[in-house]
């Protein structure tokens, strides 16, 4: 006897539906940005706003965003999101979804256990 075919329909409807979850949690604008977003050339900007007011540690202004603690990331990464919101501004919206994906992405980065690079140091005159 072959099942029901309204069963079939309601697990293919299921199946469905959690995809469509999938995609819509990935595409939501309080996604981070993933490693390859993080890692290319626009992906570690630097912080040229003033500490937002609830900050209570140091001024971050003229550093990148992987100099940053997780704190103040998710600090700017809401920021950044209540100016997209903002429907006044909607002409830079894009550009603070972006940085605010890129914050969230350092912060989780950080919190992973990320360590910025540090620079070599020359010895002398370059090597050409």
């Amino acid at each position: 006897m072959s099942p029901d075919p309204r069963v079939l329909v309601l697990d293919e409807l299921r199946k469905q539906t959690a995809l469509l979850e999938r995609i819509l949690a990935a595409l939501s604008p309080s996604a981070a940005a993933n490693d390859r977003v993080c890692d290319g050339p626009h992906g570690d900007p630097i912080i040229k706003a003033k500490s937002p007011r609830d900050w209570n540690g140091d001024d971050m202004t003229g550093r990148k965003f992987s100099e940053c603690p997780p704190e103040y990331l998710d600090m700017v990464a809401d920021r950044f999101q209540y100016f997209a919101d903002d429907a006044s501004k909607q002409d830079k919206r894009t550009f603070n979804l972006r940085d605010a994906a890129r914050a969230r992405g350092w912060a989780a980065r950080i919190r992973a256990g990320y360590v910025a690079p540090q620079p070599q140091a020359s010895e002398g005159e370059p090597r050409w």
